[in-house]
């Protein structure tokens, strides 16, 4: 039986590696909110909107733990990248993180800040 022209050669190629790329990414998702979780959630909470209770203990603004704010979701992704690897105010540097694990936990960020954005 012969194979349409369609799925041979390249075509064939793109179609069993596409679905492999739709699973990296979303294993690169997933990886970011395992690290999100354990890394950043203590301070910015689960959803992003910050943890009330850090806030005090800090003696911080809860306002500046909120990461879904509009001074957050102006910044580049090369600013975020800086901010995370150096750390900011009282966050502390996160250098064990490779920039790959830095990019995935911003990439996971982007879905919990969209969930509070007004379109």
């Amino acid at each position: 039986m012969k194979m349409p022209s369609v799925l041979t050669g390249f075509g064939l190629a793109l179609f069993l590696l596409f679905p492999c790329s739709l699973f990296a990414a979303g294993k690169g998702l997933a990886a970011g909110q395992k690290l999100y979780d354990s890394r950043c959630a203590r301070c910015h909470g689960l959803n992003a909107k910050g943890n009330l209770d850090s806030a005090k203990s800090l003696g911080l603004d809860p306002l500046k733990l909120d990461l879904t704010r509009e001074v957050v979701l102006k910044k580049s992704r090369k600013d975020l990248e800086k901010l995370v690897m150096g750390g900011h105010g009282r966050m502390p540097k996160q250098e064990a993180l490779s920039l790959d694990q830095v990019r995935s936990i911003l990439k996971y960020l982007q879905t919990l800040q969209k969930a509070y954005v007004m379109k």
